[in-house]
């Protein structure tokens, strides 16, 4: 992504982002670089915009991200690593329903 495009996308609000990300359309070759834009955009600005996560979480396809991936990446991120948070919950459950 070049940085006019990439300075742009951080500026999404979160509606529009949950948009950009959900959209059937959306030209990626892996879903690795959805969640990886998803995790860009919430540490862009982490005091505002974790809030967001939860609902932003569920626009990343969870089940075509590669196995390694989710347990060396995903999970380890900090943005879901709070013990009781919502979102980690979720993401278990997405990884629990279609992966294991």
């Amino acid at each position: 992504m070049c940085p006019i495009i990439f300075a742009a996308f951080l500026q999404f609000s979160a509606d529009e982002l949950e948009a950009f990300l959900g959209d059937d359309n959306l030209n990626v070759s892996s879903e690795t670089q959805v969640f990886e834009a998803f995790q860009k955009w919430i540490c862009h600005d982490k005091i505002e915009r974790l809030q967001n996560a939860k609902s932003l979480i569920t626009q990343v396809r969870l089940p075509l991200l590669p196995k390694h991936y989710l347990t060396e990446n995903v999970m380890k991120q900090e943005i879901l690593r709070p013990e009781g948070n919502v979102v980690k919950r979720n993401v278990h459950v997405s990884l629990n329903e279609f992966i294991w």
